[in-house]
């Protein structure tokens, strides 16, 4: 078995591919159909080229490595060839790889008729065949200012002779244009550039880099202000998946890959957070979803790292002795360090540090960024990359990344917003009433709820897939009928009749919606269901009905008493303190029975949040937090839950209860946000980015006076 799914993981997908790093190796055809997004920058681009007139505003396309550059620049290619009004006038010129011989622009023109006589574009092969003939120059003897200052122009001339002679001009698509700004800054040209971009009507450039260009922003330099920057953001979660979709079937694996997305659709968000919305690895996650579709989500971070290691140690590898200790102590500090941290963690000469430092950034490998108190600090510049290290490195270092992906996981899964479906799909499977196969079924449902047709129920062979089916199509006037008709099956009626409720409910008939909850309670007495009963006369106003049901909630073989305890906090939630007294009889019958299990401990806090009485709170919350279990995921959801709303509250004593009970370093980044709210500010700089960006999610959560269960 090990040896199996050893085999299968070897087919990933590797960075060999050209889905990967060379685009460029796609057919036309291949790259037109898995382009999936950065539809909206391919527009803007070609609207650039077809207005294009007397004063052509040129383009710089900036993104981190992997989020499509390369690929956007064919896809422009591809769409000017293929577009017969734009192939009318204009001939798009793409290298496929880097300007490496460039040392001025003369290069640069020559690489430009090379390409056009490659692409076998008319006269181009003789035109360079003679200018290969007359280069000038010797070995140990290089041209001139003036003389390749001439030799450009020459050169120029020919490409523009090539343009006029075909009634043409060129799209010039250059990947890594920060390579070609340096190069021409080098050989003092950069002036000349700017004025051949202004003034010659037959030429348009387009380029891209991974890194802001100097001359973009320095109002000294000459290119200031010549290019509208056109940025690649990190994908949204529509994208990850449109992008999943789209390619996934296109790997090996068992499973479509719509059922995999929808079997974890509360996992891609984690996912896409973990790999900062990169494009190269959407791709990657995509094959590696098809063949470890089950996979927990540290695992997956694992598999989309494992096939880098070579390229990553590279890095390393290239580097000399002082620069590899310089940069491993800056992977491991993982969060903005100063040349001062790093001296103080080699020992070194702060100056020497400093140096080293500015070295990793000269090379790509580190970035700076300003910290509190106008000190300058320095990170990974690819965290994906930092990443690979801690996951690599022994305990003590993999221990803040466990701890990220753990409360990351944790904190999607308790905010995500549910719509309408899936806040049925959690209280069917939290009532345990359905048989086994209602998993399946709401799958299927879930899936089938995209169709636009469904099956008759009598004639369908999964009346209850259909029926779920229609709940999540929002075709509620079906889905009634369904319901009621359902309601004369024996082993459908329970379903049909809790469907029916949430049906009335979202048709805004709470009314009649309670009277099927009612009726339901009466057939078949589940405490789960009397918690639904409360839920709806809550949303009536019925208050004083609510408090009556909710005296007669005990704990029984149906339902535990942590179970029972977390339904009271969420209906807590949901009537404030108008069920405080009540709600306290229930919890205090809890606590007689089970005095140490957190999640009475934590609903009891609920209970004393909704009354105000927050110093009660506070000392059951860290009494809650001693008690919590590392393997219980629902404990430990409950225990966040109660800490983001007593931090809303109080954040520097909630940040004392978890000091207290040790979850510092297991929850970080909710450490991290309460610092920040607790006047802190300045902190939040100091955070590596994976984290600053939870923070920052966590308080706007904080800030939510009503959370979404999950």
């Amino acid at each position: 078995m090990v040896a199996e799914v050893a085999g299968r993981e070897a087919d990933l997908i590797g960075p060999e591919s050209p889905f990967l790093f060379n685009p460029s190796l796609l057919s036309g055809d291949e790259l037109i159909r898995s382009f999936l997004v950065r539809h909206a920058q391919l527009d803007e681009l070609v609207e650039l080229v077809r207005q294009a007139g007397e004063a052509p505003k040129h383009c710089l396309v900036l993104g981190e490595p992997g989020m499509g550059k390369t690929t956007l620049l064919r896809r422009v290619e591809l769409e000017v060839e293929q577009d017969q009004a734009l192939s009318r006038k204009w001939h798009p010129i793409r290298f496929d790889e880097e300007q490496y011989n460039l040392a001025g622009l003369a290069d640069l023109w020559f690489n430009c008729l090379e390409r056009l006589a490659l692409r076998g574009f008319a006269n181009a092969p003789a035109v360079v065949s003679n200018l290969e003939e007359s280069v000038g120059g010797e070995v140990g003897n290089p041209l001139s200012k003036d003389a390749s200052r001439r030799l450009g122009n020459e050169r120029l001339e020919r490409l523009r002779g090539l343009a006029a002679a075909e009634n043409l001009r060129f799209v010039l698509l250059v990947d890594n244009f920060d390579l070609v700004v340096e190069r021409l800054d080098a050989s003092g040209e950069a002036h000349r550039f700017r004025e051949i971009l202004q003034q010659e009507r037959w030429l348009f450039l387009i380029g891209a880099s991974s890194r802001p260009i100097e001359a973009t922003y320095d109002y000294r330099h000459p290119l200031y202000e010549l290019f509208r920057v056109v940025p690649l953001l990190p994908l949204t979660a529509e994208e990850t998946r449109q992008v999943i979709i789209g390619l996934g079937d296109r790997f090996r694996g068992d499973r479509p890959i719509a059922q995999i997305v929808s079997e974890r659709e509360v996992d891609l968000p984690i996912l896409r957070e973990l790999i900062a919305g990169n494009l190269r690895l959407t791709i990657f996650l995509a094959s590696v979803l098809r063949l470890s579709p089950e996979a927990q989500v540290g695992r997956i971070l694992y598999l989309l790292m494992d096939p880098f290691t070579g390229i990553f140690k590279r890095w390393i590898d290239e580097l000399p002795p002082q620069g590899q200790r310089t940069l491993d102590a800056l992977l491991r500090a993982w969060n903005p360090a100063t040349a001062e941290t790093i001296a103080s963690e080699l020992r070194l000469e702060r100056g020497v540090a400093s140096g080293q430092l500015h070295r990793l950034v000269e090379r790509g490998l580190a970035e700076k960024i300003g910290l509190p108190g106008r000190s300058l600090g320095f990170q990974a510049r690819d965290r994906f990359f930092n990443s690979w290290y801690l996951m690599r490195g022994g305990r003590r270092d993999r221990v803040r990344l466990e701890s990220l992906i753990a409360f990351l996981e944790l904190f999607q899964r308790r905010q995500r917003a549910r719509g309408p479906f899936e806040d049925l799909v959690t209280r069917l499977n939290r009532m345990k009433l359905i048989p086994d196969e209602l998993s399946k079924s709401l799958l299927t449902a879930s899936i089938a709820g995209e169709a636009e047709t469904q099956p008759d129920l009598f004639e369908d062979p999964a009346p209850k897939s259909s029926l779920l089916a229609l709940v999540k199509r929002g075709d509620l006037a079906s889905a009634e009928e369904s319901a009621r008709r359902l309601l004369k099956s024996p082993a459908l009626a329970q379903l049909a009749h809790i469907v029916l409720a949430n049906v009335l409910e979202r048709s805004g008939r709470p009314e009649q919606a309670l009277e099927v909850a009612r009726a339901v309670h009466a057939q078949y007495a589940h405490p789960r269901l009397r918690l639904e009963v409360i839920r709806i006369l809550l949303f009536l106003g019925l208050n004083r009905e609510a408090e009556e049901e909710l005296l007669q909630l005990s704990p029984s073989e149906q339902i535990s008493h942590a179970d029972l305890a977390a339904g009271v906090a969420r209906l807590v939630r949901r009537g404030g303190g108008d069920l405080g007294i009540f709600a306290h009889k229930v919890v205090r019958s809890l606590r007689e029975v089970a005095p140490r299990d957190p999640r009475v401990l934590l609903a009891t806090c609920e209970v004393e949040v909704a009354s105000e009485r927050w110093e009660q709170a506070f000392l059951l919350f860290r009494e809650a937090m001693l008690t919590l279990r590392d393997d219980s995921k629902a404990d430990r959801g409950a225990a966040l839950d109660v800490a983001l709303r007593l931090a809303g509250k109080h954040p520097r004593e909630t940040l004392d209860c978890l000091r207290a009970a040790g979850f510092d370093e297991q929850w970080m980044p909710l450490a991290e946000a309460l610092e920040v709210l607790s006047g802190n500010e300045e902190r939040r700089k100091e955070l590596a980015p994976e984290i600053r960006t939870l923070v920052e999610m966590v308080i706007q959560r904080i800030a939510d006076p009503n959370p979404v269960e999950s």
